[in-house]
């Protein structure tokens, strides 16, 4: 057998090595990234089942005798003006008319 013949010989051994690598890495890709998708599907499964449990417990939760309850609470503020006194130190007052949250209720 000639050099010549060998070297061809070498590196048709060596192109077919090579794509067979190639492909391999390639599957394995395809593979890695399939799984990362059923585990985030799955993630997002648990998450909606969770979310679907929390729903039904505030639903559970409140009614109207409690949203009642809590309307007339004296300590209970609108988020808004909770937000306002946190960001300036400087608390509502009832004084100078409503709040920021609070619409005046002008015919």
């Amino acid at each position: 057998m000639s050099a010549a013949v060998f070297a061809k010989l070498a590196v048709l051994v060596l192109a077919t090595g090579g794509s067979a690598v190639g492909m391999l890495a390639l599957r394995q890709s395809r593979l890695q990234a399939a799984h990362e998708a059923a585990e985030a599907r799955l993630r997002m499964r648990t998450h909606a089942e969770r979310t679907m449990d929390l729903r039904a417990e505030v639903a559970r939760r409140v009614n109207p005798e409690a949203l009642a309850g809590f309307a007339d609470d004296p300590e209970l503020v609108p988020a808004i003006e909770a937000r306002h006194e946190a960001e300036t130190g400087l608390a509502h007052d009832p004084e100078f008319g409503p709040g920021p949250s609070r619409r005046s209720t002008r015919p």
